[in-house]
């Protein structure tokens, strides 16, 4: 699938949608690009501005002009970082929740996806990651899915990112 950004902060996207990667609360595949949803009770992108678009093989992410995330598609794994593992057909926020979620009280300034993973930049310089974890794709020591962003670690002795500061992030 593709997504585009459009000067006016919204998102439309096209292609294989049978996961719900184009964000139109439905499963049909489009071959023109069609609107991300974005109705109030139903979206998470109501009332937001859209400054940023990544697509993974079957989940896209959205950062908004206020510094939070949207996701949307295939979940399996937890890619929309919103603590399920349900297929997502509309825009859903990704946790900030304090005590859950370590993007919580901060601003995200980047994003990536990868094939089953999200990642994010804070404007802080740490990197949060979610999702699948099989091959240790979320840089946090454990090998293990996360449904919310967790840290990448930093630890030292343990991380080369001990004491450095990220300034881009790339899946």
């Amino acid at each position: 699938h593709s997504l585009a950004l459009c000067s006016d902060g919204t998102v439309t996207a096209w292609g294989y949608n049978d996961y719900g990667e184009l964000g139109d609360s439905t499963t049909n595949q489009s071959l023109v690009p069609v609107a991300v949803n974005t109705a109030s009770g139903v979206s998470a992108l109501y009332g937001k501005t859209v400054v940023g678009i990544v697509a993974g093989r079957v989940h896209s992410l959205a950062l908004c002009s206020d510094g939070t995330v949207a996701a949307w598609g295939y979940n399996g794994f937890g890619q929309c970082g919103d603590n399920t593992t349900s297929t997502r057909l509309a825009p859903v926020a990704v946790n900030k929740q304090t005590g859950v979620s370590v993007l919580s009280n901060k601003t995200v300034v980047a994003i990536a996806a990868g094939w089953d993973q999200s990642l994010a930049l804070c404007a802080d310089g740490t990197a949060a990651t979610w999702g699948g974890n099989s091959y240790g794709e979320l840089g946090d020591n454990t090998g293990k899915d996360q449904h919310v962003p967790v840290a990448v670690n930093t630890a030292a002795g343990v991380s080369a990112l001990n004491g450095k500061t990220v300034v881009a992030i790339a899946a």
